[in-house]
């Protein structure tokens, strides 16, 4: 999976990308997933840092005719030892 960002604020980063899925057992599938997605990042601590990413998926299947969409959400927490 590739992408491309950008931080906008200290907190604050775009990021643009894509991922090619290939696989042929059991079946074939060759799927094309652009995405694009926000991560804000906030400092609730010296040590502690909540992390949200939201991520707009594009799925595209070969064979099929319209693609499939989906919207994911990560809460993520990160604690320095």
């Amino acid at each position: 999976r590739g992408a491309l960002g950008k931080n906008v604020t200290k907190d604050l980063s775009l990021w643009l990308g894509y991922r090619l899925i290939e696989r042929t057992h059991p079946t074939y599938l060759h799927e094309d997933r652009p995405f694009a997605q926000a991560m804000h990042g906030t400092n609730l601590s010296d040590r502690f840092r909540l992390i949200n990413r939201t991520r707009f998926e594009g799925r595209y299947f070969r064979g099929l005719s319209s693609p499939a969409f989906r919207l994911r959400h990560m809460v993520r927490g990160q604690y320095r030892f």
